[in-house]
């Protein structure tokens, strides 16, 4: 399955909880970002990345991306298990022509 997390779930933690739905829509968002956040933890230790970029690559990999496509050479220089990395240039290059 693949999910992405639009800008308002990552405010609703923040958004008025004594309304009961907006804390019955925190709790499911917590434990998804919690999900995402060890996978995160493991990427910083392993390959060194930021907090930031362990993020992005860790929702990637949870989605089952099959690429992550970026422009940041740290990232392009690693190899991370569950998901290919490439630039625009290179992915393009590949699949388009």
């Amino acid at each position: 399955m693949k999910i992405y997390l639009d800008n308002c779930c990552y405010n609703r933690p923040f958004d008025d909880q004594s309304d009961i739905i907006i804390r019955l829509e925190t709790e499911p968002k917590l434990f998804i970002q919690q999900k995402v956040k060890e996978k995160a933890n493991k990427l910083m230790a392993s390959l060194g990345l930021k907090q930031m970029d362990a993020a992005h690559i860790a929702c990637a990999i949870e989605k089952r991306a099959d690429y992550f496509i970026t422009t940041d050479r740290k990232i392009l220089n690693k190899q991370i298990e569950g998901i290919s990395i490439a630039s625009p240039t290179t992915f393009v290059q590949e699949f388009f022509i």
